[in-house]
């Protein structure tokens, strides 16, 4: 029989010690980000503010708990729907305090289509100033205001894609001309592939997705 030396309670317990102090390392990394985030981020209430839109009768809407219907015809069981991402970003643009979002319509059809929408403050409230397509069935991936350009990180459809698979990644940039927003750009920056690995039991494809940069620095195209 072997006995193991008991060395006090200090031993019982230094293990849940380090775990403990693991767990509030967490809690306050996470709690600084949000307190950064919340600094970053004014306070914009999005249901107060008017949106431009191409895909509703009257031009514009108007949310409510972040989210637009209307018949898409008179009698029609089918509806247009807007809806606001979580994708939001600050920043300055021309001087003026402006943020980006990104609004998707679902129109009842099989697309669903992405727009850019640009908010400017104005001394009372937030307008929607203007709104930029950005394509239909697109992953958009971040925002950005830098430089004073929008800078907006998507996946579009490339050559053979399906619409429903964008694969061509690239950052598109966008400025302020005349109070309009105007694509300037963009930086190609690889394609994603999924590559078949196997099949499962049941015979599904499994697959994994890589990312294949075109070059080591981004393709810039003018436009």
């Amino acid at each position: 029989m072997v006995y193991r030396k008991f060395h006090g309670p200090h031993e019982h317990f230094g293990g849940w010690r380090c775990i403990l102090r693991v767990f509030w390392l967490i809690v306050l990394f996470q709690l600084a980000c949000g307190l950064a985030r919340a600094v970053e981020l004014p306070e914009i209430n999005f249901d107060k503010i008017v949106f431009l839109s191409s895909w509703t009768k009257a031009g514009k809407v108007h949310l409510v708990n972040g989210e637009y219907r209307e018949q898409a015809a008179p009698g029609s069981a089918t509806e247009t729907v807007v809806k606001l991402t979580d994708k939001i970003t600050v920043g300055k643009l021309d001087g003026k305090d402006a943020a980006a979002v990104i609004l998707i319509t679902d129109p009842g059809g099989s697309g669903t289509f992405y727009d850019l929408a640009l908010l400017v403050k104005e001394p009372q409230e937030w307008i929607n100033q203007d709104i930029a397509f950005l394509g239909d069935r697109v992953k958009i991936h971040s925002l950005a205001v830098k430089n004073n350009e929008i800078l907006v990180d998507m996946s579009t459809q490339g050559p053979g894609d399906a619409t429903c698979c964008p694969t061509r990644q690239a950052v598109h940039h966008f400025v302020l001309r005349d109070n309009r927003l105007v694509k300037m750009g963009e930086e190609v920056i690889g394609s994603i592939n999924p590559i078949l690995i196997g099949r499962s039991g049941n015979g599904s494809r499994v697959s994994i997705t890589m990312t294949q940069r075109l070059c080591r620095r981004p393709l810039r195209i003018t436009l």
